[in-house]
């Protein structure tokens, strides 16, 4: 992974919504989002294996998205 890879990984950390998160199977009460918001990175860190998998798996995919086929005019 590169330094720019990192840093967008980074960033797309930092903007997800909360509905992606519910739409990756990941729920979260008021006072877990809040601590999302507030430190994504730490929450990331401190998530079991599962939680962290799902994130990643949602960031990897923001990170390298699928090519579409491009629209006849």
């Amino acid at each position: 992974m590169t330094r720019h890879e990192f840093r967008n990984c980074l960033c797309i950390l930092r903007s997800i919504d909360e509905h992606e998160l519910e739409a990756a199977g990941i729920k979260m009460i008021d006072k877990e989002w809040l601590s999302f918001c507030i430190d994504p990175f730490r929450w990331f860190l401190r998530a079991d294996d599962a939680t962290a998998l799902r994130l990643w798996v949602l960031i990897e995919r923001r990170a390298k998205p699928e090519p579409v086929a491009a629209r006849a005019l």
